[in-house]
């Protein structure tokens, strides 16, 4: 099984909390948006599966997101989608998603990373 490791940050979509745990609520809104989204391709697909949360890749991108420092992101932006073909891309199957609060000159902000597979 080949696992598809790229940011996706879709604080756009959903309200976040400021912390670093993933909570229930949050997955819960999370595999929502994500399908939300997914209904909404254009064309439609055909092979598109219904995205479920899966708490082994939220581990992975948990793991990942600490190793983060905010001062490698020189985009300035409020809200920075470094790629979102991920959230439609029609094998996925699974995501987990992980997210820690980062401090900058501005204020503090979410820092999100999902990582998905074909399951």
């Amino acid at each position: 099984m080949e696992i598809m490791i790229k940011i996706s940050v879709i604080a756009a979509l959903i309200a976040w909390p400021c912390s670093g745990q993933m909570v229930a609520e949050n997955r819960t809104r999370i595999v929502a948006s994500h399908n939300e989204i997914r209904s909404k391709v254009k064309p439609t697909a055909a092979d598109m599966w219904q995205m479920n949360y899966n708490e082994s890749l939220e581990e992975e991108a948990q793991n990942l997101v600490n190793c983060y420092d905010a001062a490698e992101n020189h985009l300035n932006r409020s809200v920075n989608i470094a790629t979102e073909t991920e959230v439609v891309w029609a094998a996925a199957r699974n995501v987990g998603c992980a997210n820690k609060t980062c401090e900058s000159p501005n204020g503090n902000y979410i820092a999100m990373l999902c990582i998905y597979d074909e399951g």
